[in-house]
């Protein structure tokens, strides 16, 4: 009855807790382009020879849940997920 798409999403379901588990892996590029991230070259140590570069990224969080006699409801949240490092 449903469609292939459909099941292949059922497979980040864990039946024992109802929590959906995504993982991914993005592309300095990607994290830019698709996420609308951004990259920030803070500074450069000239002694050391390294730079400073620091990754901002939007964090979107929804909970959908069963709002009774209505429906649906949905609380949403959007936060920024941030991390710095250095590299040479």
């Amino acid at each position: 009855m449903r469609s292939e798409k459909t099941l292949s999403l059922y497979q980040y379901l864990n039946l024992k807790t109802c929590t959906w588990t995504f993982d991914s892996y993005y592309t300095m590029d990607e994290l830019k382009d698709i996420c609308g991230g951004l990259v920030d070259k803070d500074f450069e140590l000239a002694t050391q020879d390294k730079s400073h570069v620091t990754v901002r990224v939007p964090f979107h969080v929804s909970y959908i849940y069963v709002q009774a006699p209505t429906g649906w409801a949905a609380l949403e949240h959007r936060s920024e997920f941030s991390v710095s490092f250095y590299y040479r």
